[in-house]
């Protein structure tokens, strides 16, 4: 959703209103990077990195083996 508003704006400010492309696409940037930050504190209370989440566990898949794209790369 945020990619679709951020866009939008940039749609917005090049097409209405006629903005160069490069500088209003590093303004939205920065201003996406302002947001994380912000947001980042507001909503997990930290600064730089958001806390550890715990990771899913491993899937078991034994039949992955007989597909050929995956026996190649995984199972090599």
């Amino acid at each position: 959703m945020a990619g679709g508003l951020l866009g939008y704006i940039f749609a917005l400010s090049c097409i209405k209103w006629e903005a160069n492309q490069i500088v209003s696409g590093a303004a939205i940037n920065i201003l996406a990077v302002g947001l994380t930050g912000f947001f980042l504190f507001e909503v997990f209370g930290f600064h730089g990195s958001s806390p550890a989440v715990a990771k899913m566990p491993l899937l078991d898949l034994p039949w992955m083996d007989k597909l050929p794209p995956f026996s190649d790369i995984r199972f090599g």
